[in-house]
């Protein structure tokens, strides 16, 4: 994929939560495995990238168990509704996110 094209396929989102989103391509790799094309959400307001525990378990990507609970406080100003975060990829946090399979954010 050419880098232009890639320029193109970024668009915003009325499903982000702020002009400081937007939808972007991304492809998984593990291993030597070149996986699929997903969407992940680049969220500017997020100081760390999540990633939806399904959707992690169906794409066999490892796991951690963290060894400190983190609670994540939401836009609103509410917790995390899935409570706090438990386990983590190799950069990821795992949360409940059906809508965003993955969030890269500013970490």
């Amino acid at each position: 994929m050419q880098l232009g094209s890639i320029g193109q396929m970024i668009r915003s989102t009325h499903e982000a939560p702020s002009r400081n989103c937007f939808i972007v391509p991304v492809s998984l790799q593990i291993e030597t495995n070149l996986g699929d094309m997903h969407t992940a959400l680049l969220y500017f307001g997020s100081t760390t990238c999540f990633m939806d525990v399904l959707f992690g378990h169906t794409h066999s990507i490892p796991e951690v168990v963290k060894t400190k609970l983190i609670q994540v406080e939401v836009l609103d100003g509410k917790s995390l509704l899935s409570g706090a975060i438990i386990e983590e990829t190799i950069a990821c946090d795992l949360i409940c996110s059906p809508r965003h399979p993955v969030i890269l954010g500013l970490s």
